[in-house]
């Protein structure tokens, strides 16, 4: 383990060191500061190492880019995504681990915020019923704040426990009221690696079990509350986006559909494009340009999947390089606070994309985090940063574990059931008036009934969790949007499935919608 250097090291300019750290407490209250990162740009304050395998994700970005269907926007915006995450990292190393501390400052804006905001909504008394929400913040979000701020609170050094404290109980009761399962399995996990780093393996023999059991405890008080999430393992219509996801992949699986690309793919039935509704009704339209980024920050809920349907294998394989080598360099500095959060940020993406720039601040942190830790592989006894002979085995490696790890959807098995699956008695498309008339019947019990277009790629046009009643069949005229396209997959999933479970129960094809 490398000596914390970059911790020892005496500021040049207090005053610049001033403002960073100011930035990086607002930060998480106000997001669109990170644009400052376009400025950061130093190829000297990098290691060889993280510059060599940069480039590389670069190339594979670009070339990915020239292999959409949009090559001039895609290329264009796969250059601007990586200018920004190269600013990011040559900020990061500007920077000390306990520099990240300030985004408490932030993150308590955020949720006194969020607070207020359930407040004023009059919402005060059903807080334990309802989602926590946010002005800008989803509640998945704001769970996800909640997981960072409980890391920051156990892993800081240079706070006072009368600062951490209140910190880290509004952090954890955030990740509660959010009912963000993902951000309190991040904080368990966060926990335990900064428990691990400061006090050796024998925490986690003993945290791991701990940790199990505040899983557990949410279950054992299952009251009707907010509570209720965390004793669910439903993916919350994950397989659904995942399936349309794989039509992209398939559909152009060298180059994907270009960087932020994705959503036309991932909206649902009857969505358009418009500017604003004063617009809309004097029949101004999307222009072209901007029809083509609708729904930019719509995201496939996984990491992996994400990046195979915008880059392709091409683009994927450079990320995927360059996010090893990143977690390889947090992981060799030994700094509780930093691997904690990159462990935190990492986690989400098996079912989010919270390394998507630019984010809320999430992505901002982890490539931010990356570059203080080259700064400390740069400053290490290593010529030029360096890294050991070792490492031309454990990158190739880490990069097939990872993939392995993150591409879990895809080993999905067939769902196995002792109960035949309910029966699509009757199904009926109108062409003319491009309708559908469903009839299903079986066994008693909630699903979820699931209409979708593809041509070439899937996109949902239709989702209605249903309840089935046996001898009581469910029956409905379903209305196909106008962009509606052959062929139509009719399909029938369980009313909940764990992330793990991907295939439907039933599906049936529909060929040709037009008259």
């Amino acid at each position: 383990m490398l000596p914390r250097r970059d911790d020892r090291r005496p500021a040049k300019n207090s005053r610049l060191r001033t403002w960073r750290q100011l930035w990086l407490a607002l930060l998480p209250a106000l997001p669109f500061l990170s644009v400052t990162a376009f400025f950061q740009l130093n190829r000297t304050s990098l290691p060889v190492a993280l510059r060599s395998v940069f480039a590389v994700f670069t190339l594979t970005q670009l070339l990915a880019a020239l292999c959409s269907p949009t090559p001039p926007l895609s290329v264009l915006l796969a250059a601007v995504r990586c200018v920004f995450v190269a600013g990011l990292l040559c900020a990061g190393s500007r920077m000390r681990f306990k520099d990240l501390s300030f985004l408490g400052f932030g993150l308590a804006l955020v949720y006194a915020t969020a607070f207020l905001d359930a407040l004023l909504a009059q919402r005060g008394d059903s807080l334990l019923t309802l989602r926590l929400s946010h002005p800008y913040y989803t509640s998945t979000a704001l769970g996800i704040a909640g997981s960072f701020g409980v890391v920051i609170a156990a892993a800081s050094h240079t706070s006072r426990v009368a600062w951490r404290l209140p910190l880290g109980v509004a952090g954890l009761a955030v990740i509660l009221l959010s009912g963000s399962r993902s951000a309190l399995l991040a904080a368990l996990v966060g926990l335990l690696l900064v428990a691990g780093l400061r006090w050796g393996a024998r925490v986690l023999a003993v945290g791991l079990p701990v940790a199990v059991g505040v899983v557990c405890v949410p279950l054992l008080l299952h009251t009707g509350t907010f509570v209720d999430r965390f004793g669910s393992l439903d993916n919350s219509n994950r397989d659904v986006v995942w399936q349309n996801t794989l039509s992209v992949i398939e559909a152009h699986p060298w180059g994907g559909v270009g960087p932020y690309q994705l959503g036309a793919a991932l909206s649902t039935g009857g969505h358009s494009c418009e500017l604003w509704t004063s617009l809309r009704d004097r029949g101004i339209a999307c222009p072209e340009v901007v029809s083509q980024l609708d729904g930019a920050w719509l995201i496939a809920h996984n990491l992996l999947l994400h990046a195979l349907a915008e880059s392709g294998v091409i683009g994927t394989t450079g990320y995927v390089l360059l996010v090893t080598l990143s977690v390889l360099l947090v992981l060799r500095t030994g700094s509780g606070l930093l691997v904690g959060l990159t462990a935190t940020v990492l986690l989400f993406n098996l079912v989010d994309n919270t390394l998507a720039v630019p984010s809320l601040f999430f992505a901002e942190v982890f490539w931010l985090g990356v570059g203080m830790a080259a700064r400390v592989l740069l400053d290490s006894q290593e010529p030029s940063g360096a890294v050991p002979a070792s490492w031309a085995w454990g990158l190739p490696a880490g990069a097939l574990v990872l993939t392995l790890v993150f591409l879990f959807p895809l080993w999905s098995p067939q769902r196995a059931s002792t109960t035949p699956p309910p029966r699509l008695e009757s199904l009926v498309v109108d062409r003319e008036d491009r309708r559908a008339f469903v009839r299903l019947d079986g066994v008693s019990g909630s699903y979820r009934f699931v209409v979708r277009s593809c041509a070439p790629t899937c996109r949902t046009l239709f989702l209605r969790p249903i309840t089935l009643v046996a001898g009581a069949p469910w029956q409905e005229w379903i209305d196909l949007d106008s962009t509606a396209t052959a062929p139509l997959l009719f399909e029938l999933y369980p009313g909940t499935s764990p992330p793990w479970a991907l295939q439907p129960l039933a599906r049936r094809r529909v060929e040709g919608v037009t008259p």
